[in-house]
């Protein structure tokens, strides 16, 4: 556009000089005409005048097309330069709460019922899945003699609040508190108070820590994996495919073991807002599970997905 400007500039510039030199406006006297340099005036204003008009519109549009061109590109520049710096920060707060939630599971610690040894790091959540197993089969053996009255979630829900708080005196109370919807059950009251007597007789037995729960551990191991998630969920400048990668790593990290007592967990209030959220489902957090892992249990019932078991089969098919 400036191009086509500059050139009617010329036209307009060359029928100047060219009517200037016709006999009409010029004598060649060098001295001025009015008459005659009113004439060339008039025609001039016809005919030149309206194409150097035409060409200095066009200059000043495209002049300010280009400033408006220009301060998009920086601001364009400066979006860009404002994403990556908030990435960056993201991308260091994400790395160190994961620093965190390795530590967290690094330093965890558990004694083995009758025996000197005590497992630490990830091993701890292979003791708990053997120590939830025997809870849940206890569970079900009292629940076949009241007439199986409790449904197979409500098995999970209590075996897993058992194990979680544990049977102490001083925790039994905050058990008895987060089991009130049975215990205000007529019906279920009797079979969930005999559930509480055979799992204490049968923990004291083996020496489950004095019929200690997990809470002090799984409690503060939650709450980091809830935040680190959570964290990612809700970032604004990622896409969806972006933050499913970032999950992606943090599901790297969880042993088989920990995703077990992860979807155990599920079955609890405590796992409300990865429920409302849409957190397990979104992001696939239990998809590593392997077939037959989960005490009798499949995870594909409250999450259907498609497992990585799943995927492997349907690429050797």
């Amino acid at each position: 556009m400036k191009i086509f400007a500059i050139v009617l500039a010329s036209i307009g510039l060359v029928l100047m000089l060219v009517f200037a030199l016709f006999p009409a406006f010029n004598d060649w006297s060098f001295l001025v005409n009015p008459e005659r340099a009113s004439q060339y005036g008039s025609l001039m204003s016809g005919i030149a005048g309206p194409l150097l008009t035409l060409a200095t519109f066009l200059i000043l549009y495209s002049t300010l097309t280009a400033q408006h061109k220009s301060i998009e590109d920086q601001r364009r520049v400066n979006a860009d330069t404002e994403k990556a710096s908030l990435k960056d920060r993201f991308e260091s707060r994400f790395f160190q709460l994961l620093s965190f939630h390795r530590d967290n599971v690094r330093q965890m610690r558990l004694k083995i019922p009758n025996s000197l040894s005590v497992v630490e790091g990830r091993q701890v959540f292979v003791e708990m899945r053997r120590e939830l197993r025997e809870i849940i089969e206890t569970v079900q053996k009292v629940n076949e003699q009241n007439a199986k009255l409790l449904a197979k979630d409500q098995i999970a829900e209590i075996a897993y609040l058992i194990f979680f708080f544990g049977l102490q005196p001083q925790d039994k109370e905050t058990l008895i508190l987060n089991l009130k919807h049975y215990e205000d059950d007529i019906k279920f009251s009797p079979v969930v108070s005999s559930i509480l007597h055979s799992v204490s007789i049968s923990r004291t037995s083996q020496k489950y820590r004095n019929n200690y729960g997990h809470q002090s551990e799984l409690g503060h191991y939650y709450r980091h994996l809830y935040q680190l998630v959570n964290f990612v969920h809700n970032c604004t400048f990622l896409t969806e495919n972006e933050k499913y990668d970032f999950v992606k790593t943090v599901r790297a990290q969880l042993s088989t073991y920990q995703l077990v007592i992860f979807y155990f967990n599920t079955f609890t209030r405590f796992a409300n807002p990865w429920i409302e959220n849409n957190l397990v489902m979104t992001y696939k957090l239990i998809k590593n599970i392997p077939p037959g892992f989960c005490l009798g249990y499949d995870p594909r019932v409250q999450f259907p997905m498609v497992y990585e078991w799943q995927e492997a089969a349907n690429t050797s098919a």
